[in-house]
């Protein structure tokens, strides 16, 4: 009686620590899927439910099984006892001649069987309330289990929030930070391609200035060659003209100068007539005057030669 009372205190207290063990088991995989599985809050609390029920079934199922089977168990003292006195006796007598001994045993499994009846009926009873009173625990503790889910699962979504908050204030700044990066990349790419367009539009305004500098150098050395052969036309024809002028000034000059070296001739003829005629008359005055004075001397010779 004692050692069956022993076995369902056990069995009782097997029970139990089963429960809690199984109630906290429950409470730790949902609190860990719900860790895990943040975006399916509402489905992961509902299969936690049935799981936590589907285990407190079979626990139960479990328990009420364990007794039966430690009722009946192979090392119970008493059964023990009881199946030697029986393997003992059937061999004592050879010819089938029942002994005190087989009557005392089968009194003895009465008996047993009442205890066993009773002891039953009172294990029955105490596991109906051990049952009542884990059933009561259970759901203690599956209140507990469930404020205490409830209250980690408040505070896992703190925490979680938080966390998304940190990640979000982390992205965005990963984000403003890359989006930094990317304008001043951009800027720079664009700072570059401007001045590559600058460079290219001054290197073809240089061209082009170059090019108008050489067609208006072009122009002007035309327009120079143009005014110098239209100066020289010019020049050429004034020449012409000049000379036409000159030679025409020449011709009325040597005309005149003719006509002047004509009547020059003229006049110089007639002074050279009158200057001849006036030269020829004094020649012939000198010619008389020496002949006169020829005379004259010749006389005196002759008269010299007369006086010595």
């Amino acid at each position: 009686m004692a050692h069956t009372n022993e076995i369902i205190k056990k069995g009782a207290s097997s029970r139990s620590m089963q429960s809690q063990c199984g109630s906290y088991q429950i409470v730790t995989a949902g609190q860990e899927r719900k860790m895990d599985e943040r975006k399916s809050t509402q489905r992961s609390s509902f299969f936690t439910k049935r799981t936590a029920m589907l285990f407190f079934v079979l626990a139960c199922i479990f328990l009420k099984y364990y007794d039966d089977l430690g009722r009946q168990n192979a090392f119970d003292t008493t059964n023990v006892k009881i199946r030697n006195e029986i393997a003992k006796n059937s061999d004592a007598k050879e010819d089938g001649t029942p002994s005190q001994d087989t009557f005392r045993i089968k009194r003895t499994l009465h008996n047993h069987h009442d205890v066993a009846t009773a002891n039953h009926k009172e294990q029955v009873a105490l596991t109906k309330k051990e049952d009542a009173k884990a059933k009561k625990k259970a759901d203690k503790a599956k209140k507990k289990a469930d404020k205490a889910r409830k209250k980690e699962e408040a505070k896992a979504k703190k925490k979680e929030d938080k966390a998304r908050k940190k990640e979000e204030a982390k992205a965005k700044k990963k984000e403003d930070k890359a989006r930094k990066k990317e304008e001043a990349k951009a800027k720079k790419k664009a700072d570059k391609a401007k001045k590559k367009a600058d460079k290219a539009r001054k290197k073809e305004e240089a061209k082009a200035k170059k090019k108008a500098d050489k067609a208006r150098k072009k122009e002007i050395d035309k327009a120079k060659k143009e005014a110098k052969k239209a100066r020289k036309k010019e020049v050429d024809k004034a020449k012409k003209e000049a000379k036409k002028a000159r030679k025409k000034e020449v011709d009325k000059a040597k005309k005149e100068a003719k006509k002047a070296q004509k009547k020059a001739d003229k006049a110089r003829k007639k002074e050279e007539a009158k200057a001849k005629k006036k030269a020829d008359k004094a020649k012939k005055k000198e010619e008389a005057l020496l002949r006169k004075a020829h005379e004259a001397g010749a006389i005196m010779v002759v008269e010299c030669r007369r006086g010595y």
